[in-house]
Parts: C-alpha cells; sequence; structure tokens
C-alpha cells in the first residue's frame, strides 16, 4: 500500500563538562545498578537502539510493514534541527506517482515515531518555521525623515508581529 512509516532519532548531544555534575566522565559510559549511564545513553541513543531492535525483532516474528518504513538518524537537533532537514523528503518517503497531487495523497499517509525519552506518548510536537525575510527602508535626509522609511523599524515590526504568531501557536488547545 502507499503509507510510510519513518522512525527517526537523533545522535548529538548538547555539549558535557565534567563539571556539571557527573560521578564518571561523560562520554565514558558506565552500567551501574542495571542502568547505563553517559552522555546521550538516553537522550537519545536508547531510543535510537530501541527503534532499530523493534524492526529487528518484527522482521525476526515474520512481520514486515506492507508499505515504505525508513530508519532515519540525524545530527543537530539538539541546536538547530538541520540534520532532519537535511534528510531529503523524496529519499524518505519516493511518492508513488509523479503528479503533485498524488506526491500530497502518498506524504498524508505517513507515521512518524521519534523515540526521545519522554515519560508519555507526544502525539504532536512543537517546530521550527524557517523563512528568509526581507525588509527594505528608504533612505532620506535627517531633514526630512518623513519622506524615507527605516528598515530597523520595520524590523522590530515583522519580529513583533511574530512574537504574536508564536504566541497563537503555543496556546493551549
Amino acid at each position: 500500500n502507499n503509507r510510510s512509516l519513518l522512525l527517526q532519532g537523533h545522535v548529538d548531544v548538547v555539549p558535557a563538562n565534567e563539571s556539571d555534575g557527573w560521578t564518571n566522565p561523560p562520554f565514558s559510559p558506565i552500567i551501574k545498578d542495571g542502568r547505563l549511564y553517559g552522555r546521550g545513553s538516553g537522550d537519545m541513543k536508547a531510543g535510537v537502539v530501541a527503534m532499530i531492535y523493534a524492526v529487528v525483532a518484527l522482521k525476526r516474528a515474520g512481520y514486515l510493514p506492507r508499505g515504505n518504513l525508513t530508519i532515519c538518524t540525524v545530527v543537530e537537533e539538539e541546536c538547530t534541527g538541520n540534520g532532519a532537514l537535511a534528510a531529503p523528503l523524496d529519499t524518505l518517503f519516493p511518492p508513488s506517482s509523479s503528479s503533485a497531487a498524488a506526491a500530497d495523497d502518498v506524504r498524508s499517509k505517513i507515521a512518524v515515531i521519534i523515540p526521545e525519552p519522554f515519560p508519555f506518548i507526544v502525539t504532536a510536537q512543537m517546530g521550527v518555521l524557517w523563512f528568509r525575510a526581507a525588509v527594505t527602508g528608504r533612505p532620506c535626509h535627517v531633514l526630512q525623515t518623513s519622506a524615507g522609511s527605516n528598515a530597523i523599524e520595520g524590523a522590530i515590526a515583522l519580529y513583533n508581529a511574530l512574537k504574536v504568531l508564536e504566541e497563537i501557536y503555543n496556546k493551549d488547545g
């Protein structure tokens, strides 16, 4: 069928200093009382390992997905999200037809599982809007400021409008 499943996890970690309260060096993992300790072991190497072994276990049990299955590990999740942005969409979810409508139909039947180490299931997650904005001005002489426009003031207005949009997007419900 034309359904797809993407299992995605990040393999980067935020920087760690031994002065951050580590009782052992953060990049020298240890097992203590049956638990693995080390930088990135929970967020999110455990999730990456779990998603890979879930597929292996299902395959060994004779269950194969009827649609496309993609396992994708990315970097730069902790800082920018550029790793996920760099993953080509058509590589992750190849459209079954060359028409835009068919490609949209395929992409509307996509499930994404990101095994972040939360103690609960999240059905949606915050994201990032990436865009470019050009704010222009019109120079003028100081004696005729009404004849010009200040690009910095335009940028401030754009910033304020984006903060309002952020509040709208972040409202509960």
